[in-house]
């Protein structure tokens, strides 16, 4: 059969089964049904001689038109691109598909409207949430294990390795115990202390095992509905913490980027204990240099450009402490704190009147 003629979603199809991780295959078959259903529409030959820039452009615009969210776009068109690459290095397909006209299609979010929805909690949000009472046992089994996650900062995909022990245990020079083991995602290798609430979480479930959220299993289909059926349960948790500050975040629809206003606790799930535990451990002081030996980034790039969370006003308050160490400038003083502590106010108050005693007494004895 002429390569050419081959039909492009057969090939695509054939790509999937043999270079795509089992996990991820149902995004692509989304994907490649929704490419289908493009080319159906348009009456476009399903053939691998169709398939080139142009097409990618009009594929693009059709989810464009859609209205469909940036990121799932930016996700489909991704996955075609993905298999058409595929496609071109398979030594039998060799399917030669130039693709050097497409332009990826743009989020035109600003970088800070981009994390917008990613809300990270304060540590007394979490600590509201660690507290609380009267939960049931399912739910008091998802807290602990969002809070597990904010302190030691992982994915959910590699809390099995966490919770089953599948790690290498080290010893610092005073005898402290890390944990070493290389992340799902990336193969990089994360090297991290273990807080005693954390430890005392994963020994827990360690000895009892899970009953309601099975993170555990080997099944896809298993942990893909542990791992929903876990996020709604950590927004009813939140809930009942009483998370329920209005947030406002950026989303783009198709083109349009559109403010969206919603309660904090509908914006939690388990990738919020990851920009938690980044977000407080820089707070906190951690340099960020050290904060990715926990996470197992490269670099500090991802931190500041997707995880770090800094509202306006802590910018600020960063840019003026700067601005206090300019020593000996005439122009370029900052002025004194406009709050002064009560204590402190009544302090001078106080030293101001027995200041004036002071000088009546001495007054009098010199008039003597």
């Amino acid at each position: 059969m002429n390569r050419l003629k081959m039909k492009a979603t057969t090939v695509f199809t054939e790509m999937i089964d043999k270079n795509i991780d089992s996990r991820s295959q149902s995004l692509y078959k989304s994907t490649l049904n929704k490419f289908k259903h493009f080319m159906s529409s348009n009456r476009i030959e399903d053939s691998l001689d169709c398939i080139n820039s142009e097409l990618l452009d009009e594929f693009v615009g059709y989810l464009v038109r859609a209205q469909l969210q940036a990121k799932t776009i930016h996700n489909y068109e991704g996955a075609i691109i993905t298999l058409i690459n595929y496609a071109n290095s398979d030594k039998t397909i060799k399917a030669e598909i130039n693709l050097t006209g497409h332009k990826r299609f743009e989020d035109k979010r600003s970088k800070e409207q981009k994390k917008s929805k990613q809300v990270p909690l304060t540590e007394e949000q979490l600590n509201a949430i660690y507290s609380l009472k009267g939960l049931t046992p399912k739910e008091e089994e998802a807290r602990d294990i969002f809070v597990c996650q904010c302190l030691i900062g992982q994915r959910i995909s590699d809390l099995p390795k966490i919770f089953s022990g599948d790690y290498i245990i080290l010893k610092t020079s005073d005898n402290i115990e890390i944990i070493s083991f290389c992340v799902q995602k990336t193969g990089e290798e994360a090297t991290l202390y273990l807080f005693p609430i954390a430890k005392e979480i994963i020994l827990k479930y360690r000895e009892d095992g899970f009953r309601y959220f099975n993170l555990l299993s080997n099944d896809d289909n298993v942990m893909k509905y542990a791992h929903n059926e876990l996020n709604r349960t950590i927004k009813s948790v939140c809930k009942k913490a009483d998370l329920s500050s209005e947030q406002n975040y950026a989303t783009q629809v198709g083109n349009r980027i559109i403010i969206q206003r919603r309660k904090l606790y509908e914006l939690v799930h388990t990738q919020t204990a990851r920009h938690t535990f980044i977000t407080l451990m820089c707070k906190l002081g951690v340099p960020k240099e050290d904060v990715i030996i926990a996470t197992a980034h490269t670099d500090t790039k991802m931190i500041d450009n997707v995880y770090l969370h800094e509202t306006t006003t802590e910018r600020g308050q960063r840019l003026l402490e700067s601005y206090r160490e300019i020593r000996a400038s005439r122009f370029f003083a900052v002025e004194k704190s406009k709050t002064e502590h009560p204590i402190a106010t009544h302090s001078k108050s106080k030293k101001r009147k027995l200041l004036s005693i002071i000088v009546v007494i001495l007054h009098k004895l010199f008039r003597i």
